[in-house]
C-alpha cells in the first residue's frame, strides 16, 4: 500500500489504470489492482465472512464509545479504532452451530493501554439509576488516585450503548441515570480507566445487569436483626407514670444499637 500527499493529480478515490486509490485514517493511499479476484463460497470460508460482519457491524453500533477509548491507541498503530477493535476481539465472535453468531462481551476489549485498570466490587440498579462500585487491586502499577473512570452500558436487544460522564478513581464509585429504553433491556456493563495524558487501560466487565434489576446472584438476603434478650423490669420503672404526648424525658433517647458498618474494601486497596 503507498500513501501519498497532494501532488501534481492530488489524491483520488476509485480506479484509475492499475491503481485503486482511497482515503485512510485522513491520508490519500493506493494500492494496486488485484489482477484476479479468488472467491471461494466454502462453509468454512461462508462462517468467517459472516462472523467479521458481525463484528464490523457491533464496532459500528459502539463507535462512540471507541472513537473515545481507541482513537489514540489506534493512531500509534497506524490504524482506526474500528480496525483495532476488530484485531482484537476477533476471539470473541464464534457460531452458535445453528446458523447464529454468538458474542462472548465478558472477554470483549473496549479499550487497551498499560494503565492501571479498576475491577468491579458491586453493581445494582433501582429506578433506572445504575450504580457500580469499584476498586483499584493492590500492587497495580501506573494507578493514580485522579485517574478518571468512565462506564459503558450496552444492551444486545437494542444494539446500543450509554458512555457514563467520568469520576476520579478515588470516588470508587460510579452513578448514573440510564435512558428509559436502555434501562429496559439486559445490559452488559464495563469500566474503563484513563490517566491525566490520556492514556487507558484494559476493559473491566463488571457483569451482566438484567432489565431494571440486580445480576442474578449477585443480590443476597440480609440477616434477621437479632432482637435483644427482654429484662426485667425495675421495681421503681414499673411504677413511673407513661409517658403521654406531651411528655418531655430528661435526657434525649438513645438509638437503638445496630450492626456495625463492615469496612469498605476499596479503603484497603493502594490508597
Amino acid at each position: 500500500m503507498a500513501k501519498q500527499n497532494d501532488g501534481y493529480i492530488g489524491g483520488f478515490s476509485g480506479r484509475l489504470g492499475t491503481a485503486i486509490g482511497y482515503m485512510w485514517n485522513g491520508r490519500w493511499c493506493v494500492r494496486s489492482r488485484p489482477a484476479k479476484v479468488s472467491n471461494p463460497r466454502t462453509e468454512r470460508q461462508q462462517t468467517q465472512r459472516a462472523l467479521f460482519a458481525r463484528e464490523v457491524q457491533l464496532a459500528s453500533r459502539m463507535r462512540w464509545v471507541l472513537g473515545v477509548t481507541m482513537t489514540e491507541q489506534a493512531r500509534s498503530q497506524g490504524m482506526t479504532a474500528y480496525n483495532l477493535f476488530v484485531k482484537s476481539n476477533q476471539h470473541c465472535f464464534s457460531s452458535d452451530g445453528n446458523g447464529g453468531l454468538k458474542v462472548d462481551y465478558e472477554r470483549l476489549q473496549l479499550s487497551q493501554g498499560m494503565v492501571g485498570g479498576v475491577v468491579a466490587t458491586d453493581m445494582g440498579c433501582q429506578g433506572g439509576v445504575l450504580e457500580v462500585g469499584f476498586t483499584t487491586p493492590k500492587g497495580t502499577p501506573k494507578a493514580a488516585r485522579f485517574d478518571s473512570v468512565c462506564l459503558y452500558a450496552f444492551s444486545p436487544e437494542l444494539e446500543e450503548g450509554y458512555l457514563a460522564a467520568p469520576v476520579y478513581r478515588k470516588a470508587e464509585s460510579v452513578k448514573v441515570l440510564l435512558p428509559d429504553e436502555l434501562a429496559a433491556t439486559d445490559l452488559h456493563v464495563y469500566l474503563m480507566a484513563q490517566d491525566a495524558q490520556g492514556r487507558w487501560s484494559a476493559t473491566a466487565y463488571c457483569g451482566m445487569l438484567p432489565a431494571g434489576g440486580r445480576p442474578k446472584g449477585e443480590e443476597k438476603a440480609a440477616p434477621e436483626p437479632m432482637q435483644p434478650a427482654p429484662q426485667a423490669v425495675p421495681q421503681s420503672a414499673a411504677a413511673s407514670p407513661a409517658p403521654t404526648d406531651n411528655y418531655t424525658p430528661d435526657t434525649p433517647a438513645k438509638p437503638l444499637p445496630g450492626r456495625a458498618k463492615a469496612p469498605d474494601p476499596a479503603q484497603l486497596s493502594l490508597f
